[in-house]
């Protein structure tokens, strides 16, 4: 129950940091790569964690830029960004890069990524799950896709949810957010 309570808690918040004037206005993301980051006064992606930590910055990971969003690193985090973009190009692919360091032991309630593609106006949902533990880190960026159908007109919601559980905490680095 825990875990409903804080997704609770990430909607509020997305429906108070994301207000209509802040819809992108094309498939492009604002700020897909995270370069125009908090630092610069900029904030296009709703940002929660549940230990009340930065997510978007510059952490040290090497990166195609300078930034990237940093989701867990620390024991009972949940680490969410959120961002809704208006579709004018049909679209059939979300695409992102991550970095996964997890020291997780592998097993049925490890770390896990929750990457989830809404889109209202068809009541669709696409999700993907990615396990953070020992066999699931990477030695670089890989790039992942979710499947998605949308059409101009159509608006999505963009949501990438880290949740660590109690113990070896993982980090998931998240950059590069584009369609196709």
């Amino acid at each position: 129950m825990k875990l409903s309570t804080q997704c609770f808690a990430i909607a509020l918040v997305a429906a108070a940091v994301l207000p209509s004037s802040s819809l992108a206005a094309s498939n492009t993301f604002l700020d897909h790569d995270f370069e125009l980051g908090p630092s610069t006064g900029f904030t296009y992606w709703a940002e929660f964690s549940s230990h009340g930590f930065p997510l978007i910055g510059a952490w040290g990971v090497l990166s195609p830029g300078n930034t990237s969003a940093w989701l867990g690193g620390v024991d009972d985090e949940t680490s969410t960004i959120i961002q809704e973009v208006d579709v004018e190009i049909s679209m059939t692919k979300f695409l992102f890069d991550h970095h996964i360091e997890a020291w997780e032991t592998c097993g049925a309630n490890g770390d896990l990524l929750t990457v989830t593609v809404e889109n209202p106006n068809t009541k669709t949902t696409v999700t993907g799950y990615f396990g953070a533990c020992h066999g699931t880190t990477t030695s670089g960026w890989t790039n992942e896709w979710l499947p998605m159908v949308a059409s101009p007109g159509d608006s999505l919601i963009i949501t990438f949810s880290f949740w660590n559980n109690s113990s070896d905490p993982s980090s998931v680095y998240i950059d590069n957010i584009s369609t196709i």
